[in-house]
């Protein structure tokens, strides 16, 4: 099955997007590191084991100390893409990005809460992107160029203010007091333009909401509209608490970009990713989404200053059954260093039979339609 956006067919020339040869960084002259899908050698585990709970594989548990806190009740969200936080006081909070939903659930009182609803007045979202919680805050970024901040000092949350960040129509950031990070698409041009220039993905901004010193590379769209909209997607991280390391990806690309003090020092590139590959037609600006085998980063959890959880997506044996149409959905876990530069291979689940999120406080677990929250902990000389 193929999915086509733009006008009528063509028998014009064709290309596939992405290539690596216009992605993000590409010229950049910095060390290169490898994720590799692979089992750590010293490690009993050689092969994957469909239905083996993630919890349950070598490499995870000789990597991480976790147990369980409790079983929680089914989030009130849609759960069709979901962000999920937590805190160190039980608290979990849960953005449904497609309802423009925010709820907190809070192991002392038992129950959700709703604490944002979608709409455009104080206190709710539209066009969410990505949740972060720190320091007792929870920010809601948008792409309606507002960031939400709610004060977490209570339970639950309220609304305290918006963060307007001009005309950057963000899709992730990093609040700190002093200076932020901003994740999003700015272009002297309308997007519509059928000449785009200039675009910016990367920007840091202060502490009374004012925006400069763009940075950041984008897929080179070589002008052709279409291609912004498969390839702007992606997030930034905080890889330390003060706020002049981070990483920055994009959903669709197979790499991370390693950031100090807003300048690319190094990549990684991920291996076992399927690149998503479509056809575009530039005489007609039509563009055909290929129902085939394809990954994408799903999430990037901090868990000190030196080690991230990564999260791989993959969507696989595509097929058209009688509900719609449906792919075998699994997740790939690694525990990326980027102080010594590795990364350790955790396992893979299949959603089918469960489902993890990691925050840094947390892992959030879906088995049967059943819920639990683990507190976990790990140690430094992995």
């Amino acid at each position: 099955m193929i999915l086509i956006i733009g006008c009528s067919a063509s028998k014009e020339s064709e290309e596939y997007h992405p290539k690596e040869e216009l992605f993000p960084y590409h010229s950049s002259t910095v060390n290169v590191y490898s994720i590799e899908r692979k089992f750590n050698e010293k490690i009993k585990e050689s092969k994957i084991v469909r239905g083996q709970s993630l919890l349950e594989k070598e490499a995870f548990r000789t990597t991480f100390q976790y147990s369980l806190v409790d079983s929680i009740p089914e989030p009130l969200a849609s759960l069709e893409e979901i962000e999920i936080e937590s805190s160190e006081a039980g608290r979990v909070f849960v953005l449904d990005v497609f309802q423009n939903e925010v709820f907190e659930y809070s192991l002392e009182e038992q129950e959700w809460q709703k604490i944002a609803g979608q709409g455009r007045g104080p206190g709710e979202i539209m066009f969410s992107k990505d949740l972060v919680y720190d320091n007792n805050k929870l920010y809601v970024t948008a792409s309606d160029t507002k960031i939400s901040v709610f004060d977490c000092t209570f339970t639950p949350c309220e609304f305290e203010k918006v963060i307007n960040t001009s005309e950057i129509f963000a899709y992730s950031s990093i609040i700190k007091d002093d200076t932020s990070i901003i994740m999003g698409q700015y272009s002297k041009n309308s997007q519509m333009s059928s000449n785009i220039d200039e675009i910016q993905t990367l920007f840091k901004m202060d502490k009374n909401g004012n925006i400069s010193e763009p940075f950041g590379s984008f897929y080179d769209i070589r002008n052709q509209w279409m291609l912004i909209q498969p390839f702007q997607s992606g997030k930034v991280r905080a890889v330390n608490d003060q706020n002049d390391s981070f990483i920055q990806y994009y959903d669709l690309i197979p790499e991370l970009y390693y950031f100090e003090k807003n300048k690319l020092k190094k990549k990684y590139q991920i291996n076992g990713f399927n690149i998503s590959k479509r056809k575009y037609i530039p005489e007609t600006q039509e563009l055909f989404i290929n129902f085939e085998d394809w990954s994408f980063i799903d999430d990037m959890s901090y868990v000190n200053d030196n080690l991230q959880i990564l999260v791989i997506k993959h969507l696989g044996n595509p097929r058209d059954t009688k509900s719609g149409f449906e792919w075998d959905e699994s997740k790939d876990f690694y525990l990326l260093d980027t102080k010594a530069n590795k990364s350790t291979f955790l396992g893979q689940t299949f959603l089918n039979v469960e489902d993890l999120w990691f925050t840094s406080h947390n892992i959030i677990q879906k088995v049967n339609n059943k819920f639990f929250i683990y507190n976990y902990s790990i140690d430094n000389d992995m």
